[in-house]
């Protein structure tokens, strides 16, 4: 069962807080303002890109295409880092960029795919195989080096973005008053929601998954194992719906999971004690 507020983790260096959290971190209505203007800006940087290229809007070159991608993944970072630090200032705990006991992280991330996976079982049982147009919306069927870039895309820059934006900023900020289970109901909703234009039919199962990542996100109390585990199941992805190499999908995802496991190790650590 889950208890209390373990989102906040420890502060910059590694020092643990006193106490859990008695104020909230951001405004609960803050992760909805944010996405708004997320995609107000995407769309705004897209056309610009768009328009400068001169390219046929019917037949868009895969460069654009994930030119596109690129700028509404750095478009969710941007709203995150821009939003949290308008309210007060920042720093990497707060979005979850904090290490978690290991073997506890690594339990609760196999619980919770094992139950996504068998969630999607289930829908794939009861309707057949959702259709996706992810990898062609980014022209990863182009050449090869579109499918490389798509890989990168997919597997490395989405989860980052997408974590930090939605498990990171804003569900903290449902947090701030909901409690863990119908935060993360609202959070996955409207995270599976936005991925309706690449295929209505996977939309529940992408709720379930936003869903399972919230709650690993709660009980591990750190974001890496939810980037983790993003990576890992867009490696899936990637493999399926691009007819990826597995050998290069499996660097690319294997590399991920690598660096989740690393770089907590090693960032914000507690500076050495002066002589």
């Amino acid at each position: 069962m889950i208890q209390g507020y373990r989102m906040a983790g420890p502060p910059p260096h590694g020092e643990p807080p006193a106490s859990p959290p008695t104020e909230p971190q951001w405004p609960v209505w803050a992760g909805f303002v944010a996405l708004v203007a997320v995609f107000f800006v995407a769309n705004i940087g897209y056309s610009l890109v768009a328009g400068l290229s001169g390219a046929d809007a019917d037949d868009t070159p895969a460069w654009l295409d994930l030119a596109a991608a690129l700028i509404l993944q750095a478009s969710l970072i941007a709203g995150a880092l821009i939003a949290a630090s308008l309210v007060k200032p920042v720093h990497p705990w707060q979005f979850g960029l904090t290490s978690a006991r290991f073997w506890p992280a690594v339990g609760w991330s196999v619980l919770g795919m094992v139950v996504f996976y068998l969630l999607a079982a289930a829908w794939v049982a009861i309707i057949g195989e959702p259709e996706q147009s992810t990898a062609e919306d980014i022209g990863a069927d182009e050449s090869n080096l579109a499918l490389l870039g798509a890989g990168v895309m997919f597997v490395v820059i989405a989860p980052v973005a997408e974590e930090l934006f939605f498990r990171g900023f804003f569900y903290g900020s449902l947090r701030s008053r909901l409690n863990p289970v119908f935060a993360a109901i609202v959070c996955g909703v409207v995270f599976g929601s936005i991925h309706a234009l690449t295929g209505l039919e996977a939309v529940p199962i992408l709720i379930a998954l936003g869903i399972i990542f919230c709650l690993v996100r709660e009980v591990t109390g750190s974001l890496y194992p939810c980037i983790a585990l993003h990576a890992l199941n867009n490696t899936f992805a990637y493999i399926g719906q691009a007819d990826a190499a597995p050998a290069v999908a499996a660097v690319l995802g294997g590399g991920m999971i690598a660096a989740c496991i690393l770089v907590p190790r090693f960032a914000w650590r507690r500076p050495p004690s002066p002589a």
